[in-house]
């Protein structure tokens, strides 16, 4: 059984948190932001295995719209928490994690304070990852019954979805980035985006998955979250080409540069987010060979 709480963001976004219950335990699959805490332990009280069942809490990566309530619901339900490595210091260092979420390329960005003071309060508590998760970890929850682990970094260096396979449900965080929100919802490694994408497209392809839960979008069937997956493989593409397009134009330029053509391009607000996805599409050129990184952050063609 898998149950789900939704928290709506914002006119365009959706937070979904979900439950997994098995015969033996049950696994909370993120837990949202901090205020969130009371509607997810109502969910699972009203479940009958109840609280003593939850076993874990795993974490798809570690944006604080996904770990928020993590501390609190550690305290109360006594839990592992789980989450793949490579942003595990964010659980225990939030003053680390918010400088690294914001300025993931460290080109000096500064956010105003309002706007630092409410990313933080969408974080409770900080707290140690106990249990790293990567691809093909798996956690039996009896009954036949198991999560097993699918790595799709990308949006950030260290994320999974989870597949229970006696449904055939895919729960998945934020590699269905967000395409229609008012900002880049974004990825800060377009190899690897790609390459997770293309995983995800063969595993709804298999015949292995029914449907998929994603975070921030609504319960959908295989066919549905490939068409999704399609329309952000074609969204990638656009922005590399507009990159391409516009670096031939500026001549030598700045990140910042880079993300103001392709926020006006693409209609988008000139933030830190967006000022990552420029950045991964710079690297990706950079890799290529068709860009070459200059001193002082800035970016020419290399013929």
């Amino acid at each position: 059984m898998i149950t789900q709480v939704s928290r709506q963001l914002g006119h365009e976004i959706v937070l979904n948190v979900h439950l997994v219950i098995g015969s033996e335990i049950s696994v909370l699959v993120d837990s949202g932001i901090a205020d969130m805490g009371g509607e997810i332990l109502s969910m699972i009280d009203a479940t009958s295995a109840g609280r003593s069942a939850v076993r874990f809490i795993v974490n798809t990566h570690s944006h604080h719209d996904h770990m928020g309530a993590n501390g609190l619901l550690k305290a109360e339900l006594g839990c592992i928490v789980a989450a793949p490595p490579a942003l595990a210091h964010w659980h225990r260092d939030f003053d680390r994690h918010l400088a690294e979420f914001t300025d993931p390329a460290d080109a000096g960005v500064v956010i105003p304070p309002v706007e630092l003071a409410e990313l933080r309060s969408t974080l409770d508590r900080e707290h140690s990852v106990e249990l790293h998760l990567g691809d093909g970890s798996e956690i039996d929850l009896g009954g036949d019954v198991l999560l097993r682990c699918i790595e799709l970094p990308g949006h950030v260096r260290g994320e999974v979805g989870f597949l229970e396979a006696s449904s055939g449900t895919l729960i998945i965080g934020d590699v269905l980035i967000g395409l229609d929100w008012p900002f880049f919802h974004g990825y800060v490694d377009t190899a690897l985006m790609r390459g997770s994408l293309e995983r995800l497209d063969q595993h709804l392809r298999s015949g292995a998955v029914l449907a998929v839960r994603p975070a921030h979008y609504p319960v959908m069937t295989a066919k549905e979250a490939t068409a999704v997956v399609h329309r952000i493989m074609s969204t990638v593409e656009e922005i590399a080409a507009e990159t391409e397009i516009a670096a031939r134009s500026l001549g030598s330029f700045s990140a910042r540069q880079m993300r103001d053509r392709l926020c006006e391009r693409f209609g988008k607000a000139k933030d830190f987010r967006a000022l990552a996805v420029a950045n991964a599409h710079l690297l990706d050129l950079v890799g290529q060979g068709q860009l070459r990184a200059l001193a002082g952050g800035r970016y020419e063609l290399s013929t």
